[in-house]
């Protein structure tokens, strides 16, 4: 395993540990002001800004705090620090 593999493995479980314990400055911590971010849910054409990702924890928390769980599945680095994840939401 390479070192970018070892930090980025290392950076989505922080992220991943946040998110479970429901841990908004944790979800945020290592995200830059411009995120832009594509999800399942609306809206289907992205997020666009720190402030609009914050905006769509809340009620994914609300969710979990009811029974859903959350789990990655896979982490694949593909090259240098570019990894991919896919969570399981249930």
């Amino acid at each position: 395993m390479t070192e970018d593999e070892k930090q980025i493995r290392a950076l989505i479980e922080q992220w991943a540990a946040a998110v479970h314990r429901g841990d908004m400055n944790g979800v945020l911590a290592d995200h830059s002001d411009g995120i832009v971010m594509f999800d399942v849910p609306p809206p289907y054409e992205g997020v666009r800004g720190i402030d609009a990702y914050r905006e769509t924890w809340p009620s994914f928390f609300e969710w979990q705090a009811h029974g859903a769980s959350f789990e990655i599945v896979s982490l694949d680095v593909a090259a240098g620090d570019i990894a991919y994840a896919y969570t399981l939401l249930c």
